[in-house]
C-alpha cells in the first residue's frame, strides 16, 4: 500500500483519527495504521484513499490511512556559551563507555563546534553524544533505561529544560519490521509537542529515561495542531551500546 502514497516516509501503528488521516469512514475504529507522507498539502491520492487491514472474524478490520504533514526538527539556530543549539537527554557513554558525553540529537550536534562533538550514531538514528564544557558530573550514577514497550497511549513526560515537565501520551510507534536497525529509527508520536530548542531533550516513563524528543510533526489537514516525535531510547542500546547516568 505504501507503494501508491506519494512522498511516503515511514508506517506507524497507533491512534487515527479524520481531523489528521485520510481514509477514515464513520465506522472506522480509531486505531489503525498509518502511512506518513511528507507535504504541507493533501494530494489527490489522498482524496481518493480507502484502505484496511481484514482479519479472520466478523468486522475484524482496521483501517490503513494516510497522514501527510511536515516534520520539523527542533533545534534552535543559534548556540552560546557551553550551551549547544537545542537541549540534551542525560549524560551518557557509548561504545562501551569509550564514548563520555551528554545526549543529544544528531541534528543539534550538527551545529555544535566540531572539537564539542564527542560521537554521532548512523544518520537515520538522530542521536549523539556531545561535550558541554564544566558541566561532566564528577561520580555519575547509572540509570535503568524504561523497559515499557513503546505503544499507544503509553503515558510519558516531555522533560522540556527550562519549564515544567509536560506529561501527555504516546500516539503511534514506528513499525519497524522487527528490525533494531539504524536504517529503522523507532520513533514515536507524542499529543504535546515542543518548540523550537526542545530537540534532545529527555522523554520519560514514569520516572525513567525512554526516549529523546526529537522535534514536531504538522499535519497538511489541521495545520493548526502539531504533535511531538521522538526516538526510543530501548533501540540504543544495542546500536551504540548506550549506558545513561544522572
Amino acid at each position: 500500500m505504501a507503494r501508491e502514497v506519494p512522498f511516503f516516509s515511514r508506517s506507524a501503528i497507533g491512534m487515527v483519527g479524520p481531523t489528521v488521516d485520510a481514509g477514515l469512514n464513520s465506522n472506522s475504529l480509531p486505531f489503525g495504521v498509518i502511512l506518513y507522507a511528507e507535504g504541507s498539502t493533501a494530494h489527490p491520492v489522498d482524496q481518493q484513499w480507502n484502505r484496511a487491514l481484514g482479519f479472520p472474524g466478523p468486522g475484524a478490520q482496521i483501517p490503513v490511512v494516510v497522514r501527510r504533514g511536515t516534520f520539523v526538527p527542533t533545534g534552535s539556530s543559534t548556540s552560546s556559551g557551553w550551551k549547544p543549539p537545542g537541549s540534551y537527554a542525560c549524560f551518557a557513554t557509548w561504545r562501551a563507555g569509550k564514548s563520555r558525553g551528554w545526549l543529544t540529537a544528531r541534528h543539534v550536534a550538527r551545529a555544535v563546534p566540531p572539537n564539542l562533538v564527542v560521537d554521532m550514531a548512523a544518520d537515520c538514528v538522530d542521536a549523539a553524544l556531545v561535550n558541554l564544557p564544566n558541566r561532566t558530573p564528577a561520580n555519575p550514577v547509572p540509570v535503568s533505561i524504561s523497559k515499557a514497550s513503546p505503544a499507544a497511549q503509553l503515558p510519558v513526560t516531555l522533560d522540556f529544560k527550562p519549564g515544567a515537565p509536560i506529561p501527555t501520551v504516546v500516539l503511534d510507534v514506528s513499525n519497524t519490521l522487527g528490525i533494531n536497525d539504524p536504517k529503522f529509527p523507532l520513533r514515536i508520536s507524542t499529543q504535546a509537542a515542543g518548540k523550537s530548542g526542545n530537540s534532545g531533550s529527555l522523554i520519560s516513563e514514569n520516572g525513567l529515561p525512554f526516549g529523546m524528543y526529537l522535534g514536531h510533526f504538522t499535519p497538511a489537514r489541521n495545520p493548526s495542531t502539531s504533535g511531538g516525535v521522538g526516538l526510543v531510547l530501548s533501540q540504543l542500546q544495542p546500536l551504540v551500546d548506550l549506558e545513561v547516568f544522572k
